[in-house]
């Protein structure tokens, strides 16, 4: 059978999701890696050590890494509400088609968000960063909308009080 927008692949959209939001922090551990050296024992604290322990370390490579660490938690933070509602939509049957485009829409502007914020240097990409933002929060809201939205038709079909 092949594979089109109506065949059901959303719940793969999770995963791929996920590497989107990790993609800033692999970038900021090599700046790490090739700057200072990657501390794998205490992880967290290397975004500390680049800006205090070594001074040669340029301001740019510095705010470089301090916004794929920022992109890279905007992504986490961003994830569950995407799982939320790719569950939902799934949950109530909207059709694949919604999901689908949903996930690939999302995917692209979540990437696009990703590089702008890694790469911004001036006022205009920041407000463009933050379009893309506002763009891709509002996938996964207007899903979880048409879910409730389907839901409640549901309940009223069956007579069920909602």
């Amino acid at each position: 059978m092949p594979t089109t927008l109506n065949t059901p692949l959303s719940l793969y959209s999770i995963p791929v999701v996920w590497a989107v939001g990790i993609w800033p922090a692999r970038k900021r551990i090599g700046l790490i890696e090739r700057n200072i050296g990657f501390d794998n024992k205490q992880p967290r604290d290397n975004i500390g050590k680049l800006t205090d322990e070594y001074q040669h370390v340029d301001q740019e490579k510095i705010d470089t890494a301090s916004r794929m660490e920022s992109a890279h938690n905007n992504s986490l933070e961003m994830f569950p509400l995407w799982i939320g509602a790719v569950l939902a939509g799934n949950q109530v049957g909207l059709d694949n088609w919604t999901l689908n485009v949903a996930s690939i829409a999302f995917i692209g502007i979540r990437l696009a968000y990703s590089y702008i914020y890694v790469n911004q240097k001036t006022d205009r990409q920041a407000t463009l960063r933050s379009i893309a933002w506002l763009a891709s929060i509002s996938i996964p809201m207007t899903l979880i909308i048409k879910a409730a939205n389907k839901t409640k038709a549901i309940g009223q079909f069956r007579g069920i009080a909602t």
